[in-house]
């Protein structure tokens, strides 16, 4: 018969994906985030919630969005919850926080 396949070399893992913004990185695979070099700790809703911001610039985001998006929940969901950790987001990073706007009774916007 024919001779069994040999495995493939291991490939070196492909570097990590970044998303980038100032001197804000988001390292996707290891979960982590830096501010001008620095770890900032974040909650995984809160990551979460950075990273859906980074990837949405410039729209309008319903909390309803978020809640089923990053919170993986119905949007039935207190709304007062995205708040909360839009808050705390905008606290531990002042210059990204800045960015995020408050549109009333609707959502958020990140303005890069």
């Amino acid at each position: 018969g024919a001779p069994a396949p040999r495995p493939a070399a291991k490939a070196p893992p492909p570097p990590s994906e970044r998303l980038r913004y100032g001197t804000l990185t988001v390292i996707l695979d290891e979960h982590r985030v830096e501010l001008g070099g620095k770890a900032v700790t974040l909650t995984h809703l809160e990551f979460k919630l950075l990273v859906y911001f980074l990837r949405h610039p410039q729209r309008v985001v319903t909390r309803g969005m978020l809640l089923e998006k990053v919170w993986v929940t119905e949007p039935d969901m207190s709304t007062r919850t995205v708040d909360k950790h839009v808050e705390a987001l905008r606290k531990k990073l002042p210059a990204f926080g800045e960015r995020v706007e408050t549109v009333i009774r609707v959502g958020y916007l990140f303005r890069p």
